[in-house]
């Protein structure tokens, strides 16, 4: 082989490209721990929402129980309410009840039904002279002899038919 023109020209850089040793390992360390810290961060991530929902879910349960017994005792209230007016509707009539016995008493006295019958009914005192009296021992009223009669039509129906 003929060699013509030999150049041993150099262009560019004569640095040799270095080899990189590629270093498994420590890439495979990192993404163990990159994938570690973000488990971690997701479990604390949840475990701080399963707090937050159960400290909300307390709160619910005590908000509920506030409003129950709120609600219970605006029923003891106004059960209280309508008892009190009862018993005062109670005493009122209880006072009429008395000042009707009181009238009753005062407008059934003699003196009382006396001077009515003399001033507003134009009644007098009969005089022993008018009085009449009458013996009501005796029986002086006539029996009634409604089945008497019936048996006497029945009797006679007999008679006529038989």
């Amino acid at each position: 082989m003929i060699v013509e023109k030999q150049k041993n020209y150099i262009n560019g850089s004569n640095a040799l490209m270095p080899e990189f040793k590629r270093n498994t390992e420590k890439k495979d360390k990192y993404k163990k721990l990159q994938r570690e810290k973000r488990e971690r961060e997701i479990r604390k991530s949840k475990e701080k929402n399963q707090k937050k929902k159960s400290t909300i879910r307390y709160i619910l349960i005590i908000f509920a129980l506030g409003i129950l017994l709120t609600s219970r005792y605006a029923i003891i209230f106004n059960i209280q309410k309508d008892l009190s007016s009862v018993k005062n509707q109670i005493q009122k009539v209880e006072a009429e009840n008395e000042a009707l016995k009181i009238d009753i008493l005062r407008v059934s006295s003699y003196e009382s039904v006396k001077n009515t019958a003399e001033k507003q009914l134009n009644m007098k005192e009969p005089d022993n002279s008018k009085a009449l009296i009458v013996d009501l021992s005796k029986n002086n009223f006539k029996e009634v002899n409604k089945n008497k009669e019936k048996l006497n039509i029945v009797e006679k129906l007999k008679d006529i038919l038989f």
